[in-house]
């Protein structure tokens, strides 16, 4: 069974979701991303969270259900903060500065 796939994915309050077939939308204050799932999954929105269900126990579904969970989860997180790149200097020898914009 995929852990990952039984897992809820909570929605924020600043995120509008929308579910359409195999299309699941999301709307929130970075953009709007979408997702068409696999055939046969099914999306349900229930108490701010989603929800997502397999066909079967097929090797194939169990694989992507986790997978597409995953990715609304993403979507989700992608329209409520966006995404950010942490960067990490170890070691001697190594000089870095932020000018602008700009990793210099």
């Amino acid at each position: 069974m995929s852990r990952i796939g039984k897992k809820p994915v909570a929605i924020p309050g600043t995120v509008k979701v929308s579910i359409a077939g195999l299309k699941v939308m999301a709307e929130g204050p970075k953009g709007k991303l979408e997702f068409v799932m696999p055939a046969g999954f099914k999306a349900e929105v229930k108490d701010q969270a989603i929800t997502v269900t397999r066909p079967s126990d097929a090797k194939a579904d169990l694989a992507f259900h986790g997978l597409a969970r995953s990715y609304i989860n993403n979507i989700i997180k992608g329209v409520s903060e966006g995404y950010v790149k942490t960067l990490e200097i170890q070691g001697v020898g190594f000089r870095a500065q932020l000018q602008g914009k700009v990793l210099v």
